[in-house]
């Protein structure tokens, strides 16, 4: 807000012993953008949420100071941290791999979802090349995460049977982060993360395909919002059941999801086909 509004910047460092200590804690006055700051304080909800949606008129704007100090961070608490780690994410990817971030927030929270079956067409179907897929949280109270994500390896392998897909193992928040930051090509198959937000989104160089960043963005907001580098996939989600507008999605009764056989067919079914 600093930057945009023109102001000097002063905080306290925080995120003692990451990468996050290495962010700056003082700017200089820059050139004041008033009317990108002025749409910020009209229209974001909460500057302590500042990855949601209504804050999107501030993500573009600072994007590149996002990218040049998100990198210089990493790039130095490198220099302190643990060998195996630098290994696993500056001499892990090969120029043509690819790294599928789903934060697997399967009808947990209203604000994330997967994207269906189609959103891994992103994966070229020619090439001999290595596929990574990170899961994230894993919030998944009806265990339909492991479903989607053997349905979409089966499918990238399907398209592309060259295609060599591996799930990754959770690593240090230091390795998962900066793979998402320096990873050659990603894929972001869902709405809603912050995480993915701060990396991918924003401080990537490379090519990154994404979902929205936020439901009920149109396309103004998500090209406004994200660098112009970032390709954006406008394709259906798996939404929480409860909202009748959902629910007809999977043509389930609306209300809490019962997980039985027949629903979770349905979920399932509308994943591979919607």
């Amino acid at each position: 807000m600093a930057e945009l509004g023109g102001y000097q910047y002063e905080g306290e460092r925080f995120g003692h012993g990451t990468w996050m200590e290495f962010l700056p804690t003082t700017a200089p006055v820059r050139v004041s953008r008033k009317e990108e700051f002025d749409n910020v304080c009209r229209n974001c909800e909460s500057f302590k949420f500042f990855h949601e949606g209504s804050c999107w008129h501030g993500w573009g704007s600072i994007a590149p100071t996002v990218k040049i100090d998100t990198r210089h961070a990493l790039l130095k608490h490198s220099n302190r941290a643990k060998k195996e780690e630098n290994h696993a994410i500056f001499n892990f990817f090969q120029p043509d791999d690819w790294l599928i971030y789903n934060r697997c927030c399967v009808f947990c929270h209203a604000m994330y979802a997967p994207g269906v079956l189609r959103t891994y067409d992103s994966i070229p179907i020619n090439g001999d090349f290595r596929v990574f897929i990170m899961t994230g949280r894993k919030e998944d109270p009806f265990d339909l995460c492991n479903e989607l994500i053997a349905e979409s390896v089966e499918y990238i392998q399907k398209r592309n049977p060259k295609a060599n897909v591996t799930i990754l193992e959770t690593g240090t928040l230091y390795v998962d982060f900066a793979r998402l930051v320096f990873a050659p090509n990603v894929l972001v198959a869902g709405v809603g993360s912050s995480w993915v937000l701060w990396s991918a989104l924003l401080a990537n160089n490379n090519t990154v395909v994404s979902l929205p960043a936020s439901f009920g963005m149109d396309n103004t907001a998500i090209r406004a919002s994200l660098p112009d580098s970032v390709q954006v996939l406008m394709v259906p989600t798996l939404r929480n059941p409860k909202k009748e507008e959902h629910a007809k999605q999977y043509g389930i009764p609306p209300g809490k999801f019962s997980n039985t056989s027949n629903d979770r067919e349905a979920v399932l079914g509308y994943f591979r086909n919607a």
